[in-house]
């Protein structure tokens, strides 16, 4: 059965997009890893 154009698109932005998100994700989370700091006793200190 051949799908129709519009769910085939809406089917590939989806995926972009949630791609887009998951990398946003990852990136926002690395660059907190990057900020912070974890001190002997335990706590996370923020840099700048």
């Amino acid at each position: 059965m051949k799908q129709s154009g519009y769910r085939t698109t809406f089917h590939i932005y989806s995926i972009f997009f949630l791609s887009l998100l998951g990398t946003l994700l990852v990136v926002c989370c690395l660059f907190a890893m990057l900020i912070t700091v974890a001190n002997p006793n335990g706590k996370n200190v923020r840099l700048g």
